[in-house]
C-alpha cells in the first residue's frame, strides 16, 4: 500500500466522520435522497454558486462540479459505491451509487 492511498484513505475517514457528526440541518446544501442510480438532485437552500467535489471510497477525487442554486447532475459514469460529496465551505453529503 502506498503512502498516497494511505493519506487518501486518512482524508476520507476524516470526512467520513466529519459527515456522520454534521447536524444535516445546518448545511446549504442537501441532495434527494441517500441511493442514487443515474441522476443526483443537488438541492440549495441558500442559492448561491458551490463548487462540488466528489470522493470515491479510496479518497480520491472523482468527479467535480461547480452549481449554481439548485442542480441536477447526471452521475451515471460513476461505478457503483459509497461517495462523498464536498464543498469549498465544509459542506457534507454522501450517498451510495448503485
Amino acid at each position: 500500500m502506498s503512502f498516497k492511498t494511505i493519506c487518501n484513505a486518512a482524508l476520507l475517514l476524516q470526512i467520513l466522520l466529519f459527515a456522520t457528526a454534521t447536524n444535516a440541518q445546518t448545511l446549504a446544501f442537501a441532495i434527494n435522497g441517500t441511493l442514487i442510480s443515474e441522476t443526483i438532485d443537488i438541492i440549495a437552500s441558500d442559492g448561491k454558486s458551490r463548487t462540488l467535489r466528489f470522493y470515491n471510497i479510496a479518497g480520491q477525487q472523482v468527479f467535480t462540479a461547480q452549481i449554481q442554486g439548485s442542480q441536477r447532475l447526471n452521475i451515471s459514469a460513476l461505478v457503483s459505491g459509497l461517495y462523498i460529496i464536498s464543498t469549498e465551505k465544509g459542506e457534507i453529503a454522501r450517498f451510495v451509487k448503485e
